[in-house]
């Protein structure tokens, strides 16, 4: 499953953010369970916010339909974001972190890395986009420390992904190399995003059991 910011899909279809095997949910499962989460939020005057009523939502609908590993995306930082709600984490992932929300997240960018690292808990992996400054980078791997999770893997342009043979990161620069246009990717930092996310899914696979060597399927 997946859960993601469905305005940055279409602002006119909130359930497109809510994916199972990468289709979204329907509409009348959205919309019953939607009603079910604002009744229970108006009976228990909870008061709670657009974002969290939607992530409520999507939970409510994973668990009806029996979800068993899911991807989440934050709405914003990471400790008091209502998706931190989730205690069984295999993986956290930290991409690019620069000054935003400063008025909720904090004012360096120390305070906002030690935010968004709120989603670590002991034994998930941590992967980490190696484009951080040292500062961000020190502070993930302090947060890391102190939440007992699994050591960091790093992701960049000395990833030791990239010489394990049969490893995804490997077979997505195999493909990139051999033809530049498949993904469609516009940038180096898409570039960046795109083969992190191949890593981590390596990851994931590769702790479920499953064989993720796919050099006869990605190009």
């Amino acid at each position: 499953m997946l859960f993601s910011d469905s305005e940055l899909i279409s602002s006119n279809c909130r359930w497109d953010g809510i994916k199972i095997n990468g289709e979204p949910v329907s509409e009348t499962l959205f919309r019953h369970t939607e009603a079910k989460i604002q009744d229970y939020n108006a009976t228990h005057k909870i008061d709670a916010t657009h974002f969290e009523v939607l992530t409520a939502t999507a939970f409510d609908i994973f668990h009806q339909e029996k979800v068993q590993v899911g991807i989440v995306e934050c709405g914003m930082g990471g400790r008091d974001d209502a998706t931190n709600a989730l205690k069984h984490k295999t993986s956290a992932v930290i991409t690019k972190i620069a000054l935003d929300h400063q008025e909720h997240l904090g004012d360096t960018l120390t305070e906002i890395t030690k935010n968004k690292c709120g989603i670590f808990h002991r034994g998930c992996y941590v992967h980490v986009d190696t484009s951080n400054t040292a500062e961000v980078l020190k502070t993930i791997r302090h947060e890391s420390y102190m939440a007992h999770t699994v050591p960091i893997h790093y992701y960049g342009d000395y990833d030791y992904l990239t010489a394990k043979k049969g490893s995804l990161v490997r077979e997505f620069d195999k493909c990139i190399q051999s033809n530049p246009t498949y993904f469609h990717l516009r940038g180096t930092y898409a570039y960046q995003l795109m083969r992190m996310a191949y890593g981590v899914a390596g990851n994931m696979l590769q702790m479920f059991g499953v064989d993720y060597r796919l050099q006869n399927q990605i190009g």
